[in-house]
Formats: structure tokens, C-alpha cells, sequence
């Protein structure tokens, strides 16, 4: 065993003055360096392919983003102005509703003065005059108002 060991190292020492060791290790040595090398400049150019990539998936988010928020401006817009359409129709038919209610109110009162007046003639043993006024109210405040045709 002592033989053997003593043998490759005297082959080694041969082959490493011989320049054949020191040659292959440097062969070695600079592929491990270019492969090194290589897989460091791949592993640059997929950094820079990411950045790239993020860069334009930014820029794209950001005219999404943007489209997205117009869209829901002009949602908005247009949801305000159904609202404020919706809100002024029923003021419009609020106040109809009042003004009915109002003129039924003012007729009922005048029915009720009239007869008072009627009353109180009658009481005293005159006979009250015809009225001249009339107490009917406009055809179209005699039919109900809907809440809203569309409704």
C-alpha cells in the first residue's frame, strides 16, 4: 500500500513538473470562471428581463388604474345626475301631491263656510241666496297622483 501511495505521488510530482497538472487545473480553473461568468451575466440579463417586464406591467396597471377610475367618475356623474333627476321629479310630483291636498283641503273648508253661512241664515229664518261660486275643483286634481309612472 505504502508502494502505491509513494508511486502517484511520484507520478503527481512527474506530471506536475511537467506543467500537465498545472495545465489541466487551469483549464479547470477557467471554465469553473466562464461558466461562473456565464450564469452570473444570465442571471443579470433575467434581473433586467424582470425589471423590463415590471416596468411594463406598472405602466399597464397604472392606464388600467386610470381607465378604471374615469369609468367610475363618469359612473358617478351619471348616477348623480339619475339621482338628481330622480330627486327633482319627486319634488315635481311631491308639490302636486300638496298642491291636491291643499285645494281639497280649501274645498272642503269653503263646503263647510257655506254651510255655516247656510246654517246661520236659515237660523235667523231667512233663506240663504244661491251661491255663485262653484266648489268643484279642476278635473285633474280629482284622479289620484301616482307616486311616479315609472315606479
Amino acid at each position: 500500500m505504502l508502494d502505491l501511495a509513494g508511486k502517484a505521488i511520484a507520478i503527481a510530482t512527474s506530471l506536475a513538473g511537467g506543467g500537465i497538472l498545472w495545465g489541466w487545473l487551469d483549464r479547470r480553473a477557467t471554465a469553473r470562471a466562464n461558466a461562473q461568468k456565464a450564469a452570473r451575466e444570465e442571471d443579470r440579463d433575467e434581473v433586467e428581463d424582470d425589471r423590463k417586464w415590471r416596468a411594463e406591467m406598472r405602466t399597464d396597471m397604472e392606464a388600467l388604474r386610470t381607465e378604471r377610475d374615469r369609468e367610475r367618475t363618469m359612473r358617478y356623474a351619471e348616477e348623480r345626475s339619475h339621482a338628481d333627476t330622480k330627486r327633482d321629479r319627486d319634488r315635481g310630483w311631491d308639490l302636486a301631491r300638496w298642491w291636491k291636498g291643499a285645494a281639497w283641503g280649501m274645498r272642503h273648508r269653503a263646503a263647510n263656510a257655506r254651510q255655516a253661512a247656510d246654517d246661520l241664515a236659515r237660523s235667523k229664518g231667512i233663506e240663504p241666496p244661491p251661491w255663485s261660486g262653484s266648489l268643484d275643483l279642476p278635473t285633474d286634481l280629482e284622479e289620484p297622483i301616482p307616486r311616479h309612472p315609472a315606479e
